[in-house]
């Protein structure tokens, strides 16, 4: 039975998809990557907000999760790496095998600058 799920693997995602009801299996390696990493809603003073892709599927299957995050500049780059590392790691079991690469990698380094500006702009504020 497919049902409609809200993909809250914490409170930072939220990309809504279908998926087959045992969604422990697929999800439960993405929860970890956000072990020990504080997501703040709504976003409080001195924190970035970033917005990752992570892919996952196997053979024909292919998923795309949005991650929409707002934590302090550490976690953020923590839990930017961790997403990165989960893209290339459970990206490349499908179809992504081809262009995942390329996606995670680009949106990393477009995601890493945009903490580093967010940071510098509030070091300036706080001065």
């Amino acid at each position: 039975m497919i049902r409609r799920l809200l993909a809250s693997v914490r409170s930072g995602v939220v990309k809504t998809f279908r998926c087959a009801d045992d969604h422990r299996l697929m999800f439960g390696p993405l929860e970890k990557r956000y072990e020990g990493i504080e997501i703040h809603d709504p976003p409080e003073e001195g924190d970035v907000q970033f917005v990752f892709h992570t892919y996952h599927g196997f053979v024909v299957v292919m998923m795309q999760t949005e991650h929409r995050v707002s934590c302090s500049p550490e976690d953020a780059r923590a839990l930017l790496s961790r997403l990165n590392r989960f893209n290339l790691a459970w990206g490349l079991l499908g179809p992504g095998l081809v262009y995942v690469p390329f996606l995670t990698f680009g949106n990393y380094f477009a995601q890493r600058r945009s903490i580093a500006k967010q940071e510098k702009t509030l070091t300036k504020s706080t001065q």
